[in-house]
Order: structure tokens, then sequence, then C-alpha cells
């Protein structure tokens, strides 16, 4: 049985000793002989970035669209009982510290 540790051990070292050489070959630069991407530079003029004015997302209040009870109402895939309406309200209908209380709260159950 130790025989074939060593077997496999030594055949392991010498495939990637010849993955070595394939890969980068005995060239003096280390240049690859066969295996890499061939690279072009593609001379893109460089630009300053846009200096427009900031978009600011609708969970920090950027949105003006208001929201309309068409938006929250309840379909047959989720329906939002009085407990879930009132844990989002203490919750301060905040995205994040709702996630939060589902991730720590919430124990799932996976089964198939």
């Amino acid at each position: 049985m130790g025989n074939m540790i060593d077997w496999r051990a030594h055949y392991f070292i010498a495939l990637l000793i010849l993955i070595l050489i394939i890969s980068y070959g005995d060239s003096a630069d280390g240049a690859a002989l066969s295996g890499s991407l061939p690279y072009r530079h593609l001379n893109y003029a460089t630009r300053e970035p846009s200096a427009g004015p900031a978009i600011r997302p609708a969970y920090k209040g950027g949105s003006t669209k208001a929201v309309t009870p068409e938006d929250t109402r309840d379909i047959n895939e989720a329906q939002v009982s009085a407990g879930i309406a009132a844990r989002a309200e203490a919750l301060t209908w905040s995205p994040v510290l709702m996630y939060e209380y589902v991730m720590n709260n919430i124990e799932t159950e996976w089964y198939w």
C-alpha cells in the first residue's frame, strides 16, 4: 500500500513539472509558450468623471414619488397580516432593520 502512495505522489509531481514546462517554457523572460491570453491595449482616451448631480437613493429620501396604496396592497403570494405590519412599523419601515430582524429572529426550516 505504501508503494501505491509513493507512485501517486511521484506521478503528481511529474505532472506539475510538465504543466509548468508547457506553460512557461524555459525562456529567460518567463513568457508563456502556450495557454496565455492575447493582450492588446485598446488606447481609449481618458476622460474626467461626470460632475453631474449625485443620485440620492430612495431609502435615503431621494425619491419624489409618493407611495400609493396600490404599491402596498396584499397579493395572494405575499399577504401582509396585522402582525407583520405592526412589526414593520415597530422597525420604522427600515429595510435594513427588517432584514436584520428576520436574520436574527426567524429560524429557517429547510425541507423537501
